[in-house]
C-alpha cells in the first residue's frame, strides 16, 4: 500500500542570499511534528557494513574515474533560486499517521500484556503490548504504536511507530538476543553511550531505550530514535537531481555535527551517504555510531584498521594503525564529490585497488606525504604504483561549483595533516551563507567519556555486557531501579 502523497507546500524564495534559517523554513510545513515517512524508509539507526557502497559487496567491471564520472553527466550548475521544491530532499513524503490509518497489512498481531500494571508516574512497571512488524515481534511500552515497517539491518530490525506521549513519529530499532555475540553486543554498547552522550541538532540522539520490568527478562534491546524520511544515499540515487543549495546545506550540517563530535575526542570512522539521515527540512544528523570511538589526543595508541566502508576510507586507514579526526574529513570530502556528481569518487574493488583508484586521481604521494605508513610492505606498495601528478579538481570538475570543487580538493589530500578540521572547513567560502561560529557548539568542557569504550576483549561475559546494557536503559528508566 502506498502512502506518497507526493505534496509539498512550495514556498518561493527570491535572491542569491539565504540564510540557514532561511533554506530550513523554506523546506519547513506546517505542523512539524507530523514528521512524513518516506515510502522507502530510513530514518532509524543505521546499518554499518565493510561493502563497497551503497549495499554492494564492491564495484564490478572497470574502475571509473573523475574523467569518466563527469564524461557521462553532463552537469548543469542549479540554478541559484529555488525552484521545482516539491518531494525535495526525500521525494515523495506521506503525511504521519497511526497503524489503523495505514491498515490492517502493516499490523500482523497486537496484544497487550498489562502484568506490568501502573503508570510511571506512580513508580510502577509501565505496561507493555506486542505487535509484529515484517514478521518481527516487538515487545514494547504502550505509548508506542505501530506505523509500519521500515527494513532490516546488519544487528536488527526497524519499524516507525507513533509515540502517544510526546505525540511524534520515531523509529524503533529491535536487536534480538543482542548479548549473543560478544562483538556485537561491545559495538551495540558502545553505541548506545555514545547517542545517550552526545547531544547536537546534526547527529541523531537516543530518546528512549525500551525494557522489561527486570534485568532477568532482558534479552533483546529496543533503541528509540527520532524518525527521519530517508537517508543521503537513497536522495543520491534518485533520478530527480538535487539543487546545489540543498546539497550544500546537507554539507554544512555534517561539518556542524563532526565539529561538535571531534571537540568530544570521537571520531565517527564509519561516515558514508548512507548514514546520514534526511527529512524533507533538510535536516541531516549523523547517524550508525557502533564503528565510533573516543581517543586520547595525548596517547598514540594504536587502533583498528577494519572501520568505514571501503570507498570513503581514509588512505592511513589502509596503510597504518594509526590515525586521527582527519579519516572522517577524508570520508566528507568523498560524500562531497558524491553530492556534486551523484557519483562514487573512490569506488574500489578491493583494498589494494582502492588505494590504486585514489592515486590515480589525486596523483602518487611524495614521499614526505607518506610519513605515517610504518609498515615496508604499505610503503612498497604506493612506491611501486606508476607516476601520476595530481590534476586540479577544477580541471577534473569543471561542470560542478568551482568553490565547492575548492572544498573537496582541500579534503581529499593523501596526507593527513593537509586537511582541514571540520572547524576550518567550516570556514571556507563555499559554506558563508550558513557559517555562523555561535550557532556551531562544541561538546561541554565537562563532556565524560571515561566510560564510553566497552571492557576489553577478554575481560567480561555475557552476563557482564547484559547487566552493562541494563545500567544504561536505567537512565531512561530510573523506577526500574531496585
Amino acid at each position: 500500500m502506498s502512502t506518497s502523497t507526493g505534496n509539498m507546500e512550495v514556498v518561493p524564495i527570491s535572491g542569491r542570499s539565504k540564510s540557514r534559517a532561511a533554506l530550513k523554513k523554506f523546506f519547513s510545513r506546517k505542523g512539524r511534528e507530523e514528521t512524513s515517512i518516506d515510502e522507502e524508509g530510513s530514518g532509524a539507526l543505521g546499518e554499518s557494513q565493510d561493502v563497497g557502497g551503497h549495499g554492494t559487496s564492491g564495484a564490478k567491471g572497470p574502475v571509473a574515474t573523475a574523467f569518466d564520472i563527469l564524461k557521462s553527466r553532463r552537469l548543469s550548475r542549479p540554478a541559484s533560486a529555488f525552484r521545482n521544491a516539491q518531494n525535495a530532499a526525500s521525494g515523495e513524503l506521506a503525511p504521519g499517521g497511526t497503524a489503523s490509518s495505514l491498515g490492517d497489512d502493516c499490523v500482523d498481531h497486537v496484544s497487550a500484556d498489562k502484568s506490568g500494571g501502573g503508570s510511571r508516574k506512580s513508580g510502577r512497571v509501565p505496561t507493555k503490548h506486542t505487535f509484529t512488524s515484517s514478521g518481527t515481534k516487538f515487545s514494547v511500552d504502550v505509548r508506542y504504536s505501530l506505523i509500519k515497517p521500515i527494513g532490516t539491518g546488519a544487528y536488527g530490525f526497524v519499524c516507525a511507530a507513533r509515540d502517544g506521549r510526546t505525540d511524534a513519529n520515531v523509529a524503533i530499532k529491535k536487536i534480538p538476543d543482542a548479548c549473543e555475540d560478544l562483538t556485537d553486543a561491545k559495538r551495540i554498547l558502545r553505541e548506545i553511550r555514545l547517542m545517550r552522550a552526545l547531544r547536537h541538532e546534526n547527529i541523531l540522539a537516543l530518546q528512549d531505550m525500551d525494557v522489561p520490568s527486570s534485568i532477568g527478562q532482558f534479552r533483546d534491546v529496543y533503541m528509540v530514535t527520532e524518525l527521519m524520511d530517508t537517508d543521503l544515499s537513497k536522495v543520491l540515487r534518485r533520478k530527480q537531481p538535487l539543487m546545489e543549495e540543498q546539497g550544500k546545506f546537507f554539507i554544512y550540517q555534517i561539518l556542524r555535527g563532526l565539529k561538535y563530535l571531534h571537540s568530544a575526542n570521537v571520531l565517527h570512522r564509519d561516515l558514508k551517504p548512507a548514514n546520514i539521515l534526511v527529512n524533507a527540512n533538510c535536516d541531516a544528523k549523523i547517524c550508525d555510531f557502533g564503528l565510533a570511538r573516543y581517543v586520547d589526543p595525548d596517547q598514540q595508541e594504536e587502533k583498528t584498521e577494519y572501520v568505514v566502508t571501503r570507498w570513503y576510507r581514509a588512505p592511513e586507514l589502509m596503510l597504518s594503525h594509526h590515525y586521527t579526526e582527519a579519516i572522517d574529513m577524508w570520508a566528507v570530502g568523498c560524500i562531497i564529490a558524491e553530492v556534486l556528481t551523484k557519483k562514487t569518487l573512490f569506488p574500489g574493488k578491493d583494498v589494494k585497488n582502492q588505494l590504486e583508484v585514489i592515486c590515480s586521481i589525486i596523483g602518487k604521494p611524495t614521499e614526505e606525504e607518506m610519513w605515517f605508513i610504518t609498515s615496508k610492505r604499505a610503503h612498497k606498495f604506493i612506491a611501486e604504483l606508476p607516476d601520476t601528478d595530481r590534476v586540479p579538481f577544477t580541471e577534473l570538475f569543471t561542470q560542478c561549483n568551482p568553490v565547492g570543487v575548492d572544498l573537496m580538493e582541500q579534503l581529499l589530500q593523501f596526507d593527513p595533516k593537509k586537511r582541514p578540521t571540520a572547524t576550518e572547513a567550516l570556514k571556507h567560502s563555499y559554506l558563508a551563507e550558513y557559517h555562523d561560529p555561535s550557532d556551531e557548539p562544541i561538546a561541554d568542557s565537562n563532556f565524560d567519556v571515561t566510560d564510553l569504550e566497552p571492557p576489553g576483549e577478554n575481560s567480561c561475559t555475557k552476563e557482564d555486557l547484559r547487566e552493562l546494557l541494563w545500567q544504561e536503559a536505567l537512565h531512561f528508566h530510573p523506577e526500574l531501579k531496585k
